[in-house]
């Protein structure tokens, strides 16, 4: 019986480490075929690592940049807010988000300002906010 266990037990941790292994391997063959200018396989080894449940910074950031050398910008900006989002302070993923953004065109027309918004927006900025404060102590 103790065999037994023993050896689930060791069975059991071997295939938690191959586990572990295969998104480290993927991961590394991803950056090889970065480094290669092979954007378009990295790019599916590293949506292929984010569809199997890894989610960190790096990986977003890495995808982000594999999808920006292949021209899809949407793409690129979604990865890099999501590893934004991950890791707020890190200065890289700050500017190739804003790097990104400035490739993007709108193509939405803003909707006209609603007339009460652009009468009341007029009237608050014929005064400051010490002359409003005068004249509601006046008045």
């Amino acid at each position: 019986m103790r065999l037994l266990t023993t050896t689930f037990i060791i069975c059991f941790l071997a295939s938690a480490l191959i586990a572990r292994s295969q998104p480290d391997s993927l991961l590394h063959q991803a950056n090889e075929h970065y480094i290669q200018a092979d954007y378009d396989r990295a790019a599916e080894l590293y949506q292929s690592l984010v569809d199997s449940g890894y989610h960190n910074a790096e990986l977003y950031y890495n995808l982000g940049n594999a999808y920006f050398q292949l021209g899809k910008i949407p793409y690129a900006i979604l990865s890099y807010e999501r590893a934004y989002r991950q890791k707020p302070n890190d200065e890289d993923i700050l500017f190739n988000l804003e790097f990104a953004r400035t490739y993007t065109v709108d193509r939405i027309e803003p909707l006209p300002v609603f007339f009460l918004t652009k009468w009341y927006r007029g009237v608050r900025n014929l005064f400051t906010s010490n002359g409003w404060a005068r004249i509601g102590i006046i008045f």
